[in-house]
């Protein structure tokens, strides 16, 4: 090969080569100030987040102290003899005792029900004893109790029971519910009704008087459900 020919080879390699690293560094430095760019578009975000979180809790700041406001003007007016910040303790829990007080009255107050799955759960358990006879006897004048006792009249009645109600008064008030069988040891469908009361959660007593308390005749000498007021607990 001539020359002049290799001469022009190398010309051109070192000439490529040149270009070639010409567009590396202008690749390079165009790649570099992407990143850079997007890095300060980042940072941008960042802090544009962080003032927004700072402004939010600023402004939650504002409105909780308008909120404690008027109670702390009523804790000072209530307790002026001590300090503003335990004179909200104070109040805090004189109104923490009231809420407590007040659910419990609720409580008190709320009727006794018996869920529609407690419901179909008795029915189909009290089914299989079909035919039996119950008494319902309320024990109470209170309004709340012959509800109540109303109630399970229903799920006996749905389970082809046959149903007796009775309702009177003691010398003593009767509370809660009581399960009575005037046989002891009580016969089999018996310990089955009290078995499903208690697995379906209903807060019950069972009782199994002396066969010397029992008297012929009388209504309440045969298998019952009394129903008396609603405790306090």
């Amino acid at each position: 090969m001539r020359p002049e020919i290799i001469a022009l080879i190398f010309q051109v390699m070192i000439f490529s080569g040149a270009v070639i690293s010409a567009i590396g560094g202008i690749g390079a430095y165009w790649i570099n100030g992407n990143i850079q760019k997007e890095k300060s578009q980042l940072s941008d975000e960042k802090q544009e987040l962080l003032n927004e979180k700072i402004s939010q809790l600023v402004e939650g700041n504002k409105a909780l102290n308008e909120k404690v406001e008027p109670f702390e003007e009523l804790a000072l007016r209530l307790y002026p003899a001590i300090d503003s910040s335990e004179a909200l303790e104070r109040l805090r829990s004189e109104l923490e005792n009231l809420k407590q007080k007040q659910n419990e009255m609720e409580v008190r107050s709320a009727k006794r029900v018996i869920t529609e799955d407690q419901r179909l759960y008795l029915k189909n358990e009290l089914l299989k004893y079909k035919g039996n006879t119950i008494l319902i006897a309320t024990m109470s004048q209170e309004s709340e109790a012959m509800q109540y006792a109303q109630q399970f009249v229903g799920i006996f009645k749905a389970a082809d029971w046959d149903v007796k109600t009775f309702q009177g008064l003691l010398m003593e008030p009767v509370y809660g519910l009581t399960l009575v069988s005037p046989k002891n040891p009580p016969e089999t469908y018996q310990s089955a009704v009290l078995a499903s009361l208690k697995k379906v959660g209903i807060d019950l007593e069972a009782n199994c008087p002396p066969e010397s308390e029992c008297t012929n005749g009388h209504p309440l000498n045969q298998f019952r459900l009394v129903v008396g007021a609603k405790t306090d607990t």
